[in-house]
C-alpha cells in the first residue's frame, strides 16, 4: 500500500521504460532521484512476483498509512525511528485493515507492503531471524545519515561559539 500514485506508476510503468532509455524520460531529460529509483528497483525486482501495489488516500486516517507517516518524518528529521519486529498479529496498528476487499495474506505473519513490513513471521528460526547484508547495510547508512546531520549541527554550533568568543 502507498498514498503515492507517484511511486507506485514509477515502479510499475515508468522505471521499466527509464531503464530500457538509459534513464531519461520520454522528454529526453535525466530521470530525477535516479539513485533511489534504482534502489527501490533493485529491491522491487527481487519481490516483484510477491507484491501488489494498491493505492490509499493519504491523511485520511487509515492505520498503517498512517504509521508510515509518522516513520518517514522522523527519518525526515534524520531520526532513526523505532520499527517494529514481530508477528503482525502483535504489532500495535492494524496494517491490514483497508487492505482492498478480495486481498489476501497467508496468515496473520505475513509480511504487508512496502512500508508496514514486519520483519519477522512466527515460526521462523533464530538464523531465519538474522539480518540480511542488504538490511544492515540500509540500516547503516539511514544511521550514518543521521551522524552526519548530528555532526554539521555541532560543526555550526562550535563555528558560532567561535565566532562569539571572538567579538
Amino acid at each position: 500500500m502507498s498514498d503515492s500514485k507517484y511511486v507506485i506508476d514509477g515502479i510499475t510503468k515508468w522505471v521499466p521504460g527509464w531503464k530500457r532509455w538509459n534513464w531519461f524520460t520520454s522528454d529526453k531529460k535525466p530521470v530525477l532521484n535516479r539513485d533511489l529509483w534504482e534502489r527501490l528497483d533493485g529491491l522491487y525486482q527481487k519481490v516483484i512476483d510477491r507484491i501488489t501495489w494498491h493505492h490509499v488516500p493519504g491523511h485520511a486516517g487509515i492505520p498503517g498509512n498512517e504509521r508510515c507517516d509518522e516513520i518517514a518524518a522522523q527519518f525526515a528529521r534524520t531520526r532513526v525511528p523505532k520499527l517494529y519486529i514481530g508477528s503482525r498479529t502483535a504489532y500495535r496498528v492494524n496494517v491490514v485493515s483497508h487492505l482492498p476487499k478480495g486481498f489476501q495474506t497467508s496468515s496473520p505473519s505475513t509480511t504487508i507492503g512496502p512500508h508496514a513490513r514486519v520483519l519477522i513471521e512466527e515460526g521462523k528460526n533464530r538464523e531465519d531471524l538474522r539480518e540480511t547484508s542488504e538490511q544492515k547495510v540500509i540500516r547503516l547508512e539511514s544511521e550514518l545519515k543521521v551522524w552526519r546531520s548530528r555532526a554539521e549541527t555541532l560543526e555550526r554550533e562550535l563555528l558560532l561559539l567561535r565566532a562569539s568568543a571572538m567579538t
